[in-house]
């Protein structure tokens, strides 16, 4: 999966699980030079330019640029999970997620413990926002527009 930065720098997660920045000069993948604590699922960006990633066990890690770490910040509101996405432009920083069985949700940092469910009529199996408008990538190649 890829991902654009702030700078529009593209970042990938490979199949091995590790993280890469495409270098546009040399047209290759390199790998920073990090702790890797964990394999990653996939990365995403807030609306402030931070880097989020969702580790091979459900967990969540938010990229820590003074300890060049992941900071684990655990199973959000107690789901493991697949996929996160933040909207363009809200401001109060909801993370929107994909959880391991399909389901759609969406955390809000002031409410830690719990993650609440959005409906929705098939499992998604990731999440893109374009604009303010939410599109679940379903388990079956379906696609649909949410949130």
């Amino acid at each position: 999966m890829i991902a654009f930065d702030k700078s529009n720098a593209m970042w990938g997660v490979g199949t091995k699980g590790n993280l890469a920045k495409w270098n546009p000069t040399t047209e290759h993948w390199e790998e920073p030079d990090i702790e890797k604590p964990w394999d990653l699922k996939m990365i995403a960006f807030d609306n402030s330019g931070e880097m989020w990633c969702v580790g091979e066990k459900g967990n969540v890690g938010k990229w820590n640029p003074i300890d060049n770490k992941w900071d684990d910040q655990g199973d959000l509101g107690g789901w493991k999970l697949d996929w996160i996405a933040f909207r363009p432009g809200d401001p109060r920083g909801d993370i929107y997620c994909v959880d391991t069985n399909g389901k759609l949700g969406l955390y809000d940092p002031k409410f830690p413990n719990d993650t609440f469910h959005i409906a929705s009529n098939f499992e998604c199996k990731s999440l893109y926002f374009h604009e303010i408008f939410g599109f679940c990538v379903g388990t079956k190649g379906n696609m649909g527009v949410s949130i």
